[in-house]
């Protein structure tokens, strides 16, 4: 490919998503299950497809943060307020609600709750050793929908970095096909 036509069409392209964002009014925007995507997405088609998917994708860190300034919501072990003292001795400004797994439990477990924590945040940070319990708790359109919760290590003393590692890095996840996509700043 030539580097240059490849500069051409991703600068035509972002001027584009910058004109719809503009005709766009914050009015009309109503409570969706559908993700209205601000990113660029990047995919990749493989030669052989995988013998099987990956539930934690890959981190790439980038030099532009994806995450920066969004709203997220980092799911814990349970109880919630061990990981808010933690949280508060050392904070990250953009995390906005802890939730532990007996709050998603119970006050979650209906679909209409699930759809409105959806909507709620833009980003879903989870902590590592919980991550194989959410896609039953949590339900498959988190999934779905390009909100799949990052896994986080929370079992370390440096809690705010390992979120602010999260936070600044774009993830690849590949699932059971030959064509994987990842979002680029």
């Amino acid at each position: 490919m030539d580097d240059r036509q490849v500069a051409k069409a991703a600068t035509a392209l972002l001027k584009y998503v910058e004109r719809q964002q503009e005709k766009k009014n914050e009015s009309e925007k109503k409570k969706s299950l559908f993700v209205d995507s601000e990113f660029v997405y990047l995919s990749l088609t493989l030669m052989k497809m995988p013998d099987k998917g990956r539930v934690n994708g890959w981190r790439i860190a980038v030099p532009h943060s994806l995450y920066a300034g969004t709203d997220i919501c980092l799911i814990t072990k349970d109880p919630v307020e061990e990981w808010e003292e933690k949280l508060e001795a050392k904070p990250v400004d953009e995390i906005k609600k802890l939730i532990d797994l007996s709050t998603l439990r119970k006050n979650y477990a209906q679909y209409k709750d699930k759809r409105d924590l959806f909507v709620s945040y833009d980003v879903f940070f989870a902590d590592e050793r919980i991550l194989k319990l959410l896609p039953h708790l949590i339900g498959k359109r988190f999934f779905e929908g390009n909100k799949q919760p990052i896994p986080v290590r929370l079992s370390g003393k440096n809690i705010d970095k390992s979120i602010a590692a999260a936070r600044d890095a774009t993830y690849f996840f590949m699932r059971g096909g030959n064509i994987c996509g990842m979002k680029v700043p």
